[in-house]
Order: C-alpha cells, then sequence, then structure tokens
C-alpha cells in the first residue's frame, strides 16, 4: 500500500495501460532475518515471481 508497486500502477494506469501483478509486503511490518527465508516468506522468491508472471501471461492470452 503507498509504494513503489503503487506508484508503478498509477503510471502503467495513466500512461500505458497493461496488466501486472504485485509482488511484495502486503501491509505488514517487515521482519528481519536470513534474505532468502525472507523472501519465500514474503511470497518474493524466484518461484513466487515465476508464477505470477505465468498467471498473469496466462490471463493476457485468455483475452486474447
Amino acid at each position: 500500500m503507498c509504494g513503489v508497486g503503487s506508484a508503478v500502477a498509477e503510471v502503467l494506469t495513466e500512461k500505458c495501460p497493461t496488466m501486472m501483478r504485485r509482488i511484495g509486503l502486503k501491509d505488514v511490518f517487515g521482519e528481519s532475518g536470513d534474505s532468502e527465508l525472507l523472501y519465500s516468506h514474503y511470497g518474493m522468491n524466484t518461484e513466487h515471481i515465476i508464477a505470477a508472471a505465468r498467471e498473469i501471461t496466462a490471463l493476457k492470452y485468455q483475452n486474447n
């Protein structure tokens, strides 16, 4: 909320409408610890990013 993802979404909506999926912290306080564990915990690791990219790509092709 009110982060970089929101700012990018606003610009894309106004200047270049496109499908997107935001990945990041969902209005929670961050924690400290091992970076790989934290990326996984918050859904920001490689697997989550690939899953989001596949999801948005599938939606794009369903709508065409």
